[in-house]
């Protein structure tokens, strides 16, 4: 089977648009606002996404089918449970009075509702559509600062609220054909916990590895400010926005590509299976290399006269990030193959073996009491060995898998 060159092009400009248009909005707030403000904006985007996406513990899924009536009906309840779960949290954190803003939860909500919906979108190969969702949020969020900064003069401190009212209603508007659906399959089949029973599976095996692996990717982002304050926080954040572009480009875009590629093919044969898991691997092993090399030549240069010679400890940080980003860049697109093979045990043990061993590193090094730049260097190399553990065990997987 050959790629779907056109529909990875698709979701790639959309998920290149969005991430740009973040990362602009980080440059204005570095620029006009310095490290420390930028540190705390990241640390609660950072948060929010992490919680965004072990929201529904993986029942988004499930809206993954060919069937589109089956699809609203898991949608449906998908949503329900989103509601539930946030509003629990939400009224729990109130109670214990939890300093966290109430539009955190709005943000959180939102990025999950997005999630969802691009799951649907996925399924019925709508990528045109899913390219726009998925840039929509960040590119209304820079056209506010944009206005804020250039005709106001000035940033207003509700930027969270701005970006949770963003992500909760452009993915209303991406609902609303969806919306008399559905209602009218709530209205006939109502909503039964023998969804949730059926599709067990999601959240007993893929859940607690999609958790491990958030951990593994949001981590730094959330110790870091802790840790080291905000100001340094914001030199990561730059680095770590600059780092992870390519990760999220590729994995966000050509990860779903490769997880409906693969559909397709399990039902011609393991052998076909296999031959698009090398094809794949080749072509992001070469991005990869190529992200390795350039990244590195150009950081410094592209630092210092993008913010200023202040900035340098964001290229430091860079460098000792890029060889975990470069495994990563391979690893989390290749690795939804596990799902599509039904394979969440190992997909669990992989994560497992990912959070823990990042985690474990990193509580290693605040022992020891190392500086910031050392702990983050010994971390990233812990997760390239991990990653590139992770992608022989897919392909080890997929051999070991008859037909």
């Amino acid at each position: 089977m050959a790629i779907n060159i056109k529909h990875s092009v698709i979701t790639l400009i959309g998920t290149l648009l969005g991430q740009a248009s973040l990362f602009l909005v980080v440059f204005i707030l570095g620029r006009g606002f310095g490290a420390s403000f930028v540190g705390e904006f990241n640390y609660l985007v950072s948060l929010a996404t992490f919680l965004g996406t072990v929201t529904v513990f993986r029942y988004e899924l499930a809206c993954v089918t060919g069937d589109g009536d089956k699809s609203v009906y898991a949608m449906s309840h998908v949503i329900a449970l989103l509601i539930l779960v946030v509003l629990l949290c939400s009224i729990t954190s109130y109670l214990l009075s939890v300093p966290v803003s109430g539009w955190l939860w709005v943000l959180v909500c939102g990025y999950s509702f997005s999630q969802i919906l691009s799951n649907v979108l996925n399924a019925e190969k709508k990528y045109f559509l899913m390219a726009i969702l998925r840039s929509s949020p960040n590119f209304f969020l820079l056209l506010i600062v944009l206005f804020q900064v250039f005709f106001l003069e000035k940033l207003s401190d509700s930027l969270l609220r701005w970006y949770g009212a963003i992500f909760v209603l452009v993915p209303l508007v991406f609902f609303a054909p969806y919306a008399r659906k559905v209602y009218s399959c709530i209205e006939v089949r109502g909503l039964s916990w023998e969804f949730f029973f059926e599709n067990r599976n999601y959240p007993l095996y893929i859940f607690p590895g999609t958790l491990l692996g958030a951990v593994a990717t949001y981590f730094l982002a959330l110790a870091i400010p802790v840790e080291f304050g905000a100001k340094v926080a914001g030199y990561f954040a730059i680095a770590y926005r600059l780092g992870a572009f390519p990760v999220g480009l590729i994995a966000q875009s050509i990860g779903n590509i490769i997880r409906r590629d693969c559909i397709d093919a399990v039902a011609v044969g393991m052998r076909e299976v296999r031959s698009l898991l090398r094809k794949y691997s080749i072509l992001l092993a070469f991005l990869a290399v190529a992200y390795l090399i350039f990244g590195n030549i150009a950081i410094d240069y592209f630092v210092s006269v993008v913010f200023g010679q202040d900035w340098g400890d964001a290229a430091k940080f860079f460098h000792c990030l890029s060889p975990m980003f470069a495994a990563q860049l391979v690893f989390v697109p290749i690795s939804q193959a596990f799902l599509v093979l039904r394979e969440q045990r190992k997909d669990f043990l992989m994560q497992l073996a990912l959070g823990g061993g990042l985690v474990v590193s990193w509580g290693v090094m605040r022992l020891c009491e190392f500086e910031v730049m050392v702990s983050v260097l010994v971390f990233s190399s812990v997760g390239f060995f991990l990653y590139g553990m992770g992608v022989w065990f897919v392909f080890k997987s997929a051999s070991e898998i008859r037909g």
